[in-house]
């Protein structure tokens, strides 16, 4: 998901395994994923031309199945001091204020990373000094599962209690994300479908592309510039009012926390999706909302 990032850059990336780590864990693949992905791709965009990233998984401990696992992330980026350090998890936090530079972001994915590795019975650390890099440290509780806990489908393996995707093709489904990266993934997943996507950068976009086509799906970022996704999810809403047809709309979001799901399902949406997103679960997703409609 982060190659073509690290092949603008020529970034050296390279990653390891433990293998004392068992083949299987019982974990949550979906939160590990959005964690790594905010931190590796962090440190994409801190780490000058023809630098180098590392990831290493170990096993730091071991009582019969039980686990904990370390993921270090480790950067040859422009670094921070200790200062810096002490306010990279605060939310909104900027390591550097000013409107040219803002070293690893805006500090709200950097703290609802932490806040995911605490639900996991685990921690995020990090050791910097300025132009020397950057390592964090994820810390994680896992399982040990065995084979035959899964069962196996040609590109994944998914939980027994699972019910068979019913696939549904060609449907139109419109997209309104603000992040350019996360357009062309979403894209490449729908298209790989056999969908139609078609993308507005905001919910303005959106709105006026709702107004003037026809669509089966639409799935709204929650947090974007201009018309965010509850101001956008809300104006459509209206608009079906005076339409024979009502189309599902799932909420797309960064932020796990249980508030916001909370808050979608109660004004209205018809599902939740939080980053970075899953092909099956978003294709089990449209699947169950579409084939439920008349």
């Amino acid at each position: 998901m982060l190659s073509f990032r690290l092949n603008e850059k020529s970034i050296r990336y390279k990653s390891s395994l433990d293998s004392k780590i068992p083949a299987f864990i019982w974990a949550d693949p979906l939160r590990i994923r959005q964690v790594l992905l905010n931190l590796i791709g962090n440190s994409i965009k801190y780490t000058p031309q023809d630098g180098s990233i590392e990831l290493n998984v170990i096993l730091t401990a071991r009582v019969h199945k039980e686990l904990l696992l370390e993921f270090y992330i480790k950067d040859s980026g422009v670094g921070m001091t200790d200062a810096q350090i002490a306010q990279l998890f605060e939310p909104f936090a900027q390591v550097d204020p000013s409107a040219k530079r803002s070293f690893y972001g805006t500090g709200l994915g950097l703290s609802i990373s932490k806040s995911l590795a605490r639900l996991m019975r685990g921690d995020l650390k990090v050791t910097s000094s300025a132009g020397e890099g950057t390592t964090f440290v994820l810390t994680m509780e896992a399982k040990e599962a065995l084979e035959s806990d899964f069962r196996f489908s040609s590109d994944s393996f998914i939980s027994p209690k699972l019910a068979p995707i019913i696939a549904t093709q060609g449907l139109r489904i419109l997209v309104a994300e603000d992040n350019e990266i996360n357009r062309r993934l979403m894209s490449k997943m729908l298209t790989g479908m056999k969908h139609v996507a078609v993308i507005a950068s905001n919910g303005v976009e959106a709105l006026e592309l709702y107004r003037n086509q026809v669509f089966d799906l639409v799935i709204l970022d929650l947090h974007m510039p201009e018309m965010d996704g509850f101001e956008c999810h809300a104006l459509i809403r209206e608009l079906q009012k005076t339409s024979f047809k009502k189309v599902p709309i799932i909420a797309l979001t960064a932020n796990a926390a249980s508030e916001e799901k909370s808050r979608c399902l109660a004004e209205g949406m018809d599902s939740f999706l939080t980053k970075p997103i899953n092909n099956r679960l978003l294709q089990r997703t449209i699947s169950d909302l579409t084939t439920k409609l008349p």
